[in-house]
């Protein structure tokens, strides 16, 4: 009876024994896996990081410069360092691109690029489209009239800031976001109506695509209401500061080290040709 017992047993410890071992395995796996993309993270953030907390004394000794087709089609990088001032040297040359400057030259001259990886590998074109329309906005400000200047900063509150209209929001604070939307958020009402996000995403009202038609109509109607008193030119400063921040110190050191590989594959292959 005995043996009988410990027979019906054995497979039963064995089913458990192998539950508890498959269990553990993708426990040890799970966290190994989560220890080292944040260990990734981290050394990919970290020279940013450093050379963020030294842009008062670095940034305006180190600049790059968009490289010509050409160019950029043998080294393989689409920008290149152009400072040999000796208070930089003991920088290695990705290191003197991890700088607000650098980040910024290639925002106001070259975009593209970055713009490219940023949607294609880092899933934040969202960061990019934003600096680069508040850029073109900072340079509309001077000669337009006080209300046109405030329809061109709604619509870019609308598609970047606003979560009823943004497709892809912005990740600012909830203060920034509290800010701007006591400036923008009843015009964006105005003008595009009471567009509110489904609870149910999947369930289309038949009305759906007449009012969705009728709001993208509205959207591009200039707005005819009052211009808030607090209205200025550097309302998007704080939103601009935090996202050049989280670019600079997410995506710009991907984009360099993506570009510096690309161009040290091209130099490799230039040399094995020759």
């Amino acid at each position: 009876m005995v043996s009988t017992f410990m027979s019906k047993l054995k497979p039963k410890a064995l089913t458990v024994c192998r539950i508890n071992l498959n269990t553990m395995l993708i426990e040890v796996f799970t966290v190994v896996i989560s220890a080292y993309q944040v260990i990734k993270y981290w050394r990919f953030q970290r020279p940013a990081a450093r050379k963020l907390s030294h842009a008062p004394s670095l940034g305006t000794t180190i600049s790059v410069r968009p490289l010509s087709k050409a160019h950029s089609e043998d080294t393989g990088s689409a920008i290149e360092p152009i400072d040999h001032n000796p208070s930089v040297e003991y920088l290695q040359p990705s290191d003197r691109l991890m700088t607000m400057t650098a980040l910024a030259r290639v925002l106001s001259s070259n975009p593209a690029p970055l713009q490219d990886f940023s949607a294609r590998c880092d899933f934040s074109g969202e960061n990019i489209a934003f600096l680069t329309r508040l850029a073109k906005l900072k340079q509309f400000y001077p000669v337009a009239e006080r209300a046109q200047a405030y329809d061109a900063a709604l619509r870019l509150y609308i598609d970047f800031v606003s979560p009823r209209d943004a497709a892809f929001p912005l990740n600012l604070s909830s203060q920034q976001l509290k800010a701007l939307e006591d400036m923008f958020e009843s015009a964006a009402r105005a003008v595009c109506g009471e567009a509110l996000k489904p609870a149910l995403p999947f369930f289309e009202d038949p009305m759906s695509a007449t009012s969705s038609g009728l709001n993208e109509a509205a959207a591009w109607l200039p707005y005819q209401g009052d211009v808030p008193e607090g209205f200025h030119e550097g309302v998007f400063d704080d939103a601009r500061e935090h996202i050049e921040s989280l670019v600079l110190t997410n995506t710009w050191p991907k984009f360099v080290r993506e570009m510096q590989e690309e161009r040290g594959t091209s130099i490799d292959r230039a040399r094995c040709g020759k």
